[in-house]
């Protein structure tokens, strides 16, 4: 599951289907998951957290969680609060814009996997990791 409907989740998104790999993507702004609509790829749009996504959303459909919006603190609350359901391992988030400022860290305990900025090497990680969990659950 995809956290953000922005143009790269989008293209990322695009090549998890194209490699058979399960995926939806969610995102509060209808207008931002129409490029995502348009390809097919599985959407919904509301608060990933929210009451409605409780109720609508089979989460343990999916079995990574990538947090990849343009909200640093949103990446964080969904990634410290799906990390106990899915393990931490299989929660990843892009990094934390002022994270090399001891002023603005967050302890450990808090937020995905993935603590870089959602380069190459980094979406290759969490592609691996889907890709290897395709034969069950992605």
């Amino acid at each position: 599951m995809i956290i953000g409907g922005s143009a790269w989740t989008t293209a990322f998104a695009k090549a998890l289907k194209k490699a058979d790999v399960p995926v939806l993507m969610t995102d509060p702004n209808y207008g931002n998951l129409r490029v995502a609509r348009d390809a097919g790829i599985e959407t919904f749009s509301s608060d990933t957290l929210s009451e409605a996504a409780e109720h609508r959303l089979e989460l343990v459909s999916y079995a990574t969680i990538v947090a990849a919006t343009s909200n640093d603190a949103y990446n964080t609350l969904i990634a410290t609060d799906l990390a106990p359901e899915f393990g931490r391992d299989n929660v990843f988030q892009v990094m934390r814009e002022k994270m090399n400022s001891s002023r603005h860290q967050l302890p450990r305990t808090l937020g995905g996997a993935c603590s870089g900025p959602m380069k190459p090497t980094v979406v290759l990680t969490v592609w691996c990791a889907l890709v290897g969990h395709s034969a069950s659950r992605a």
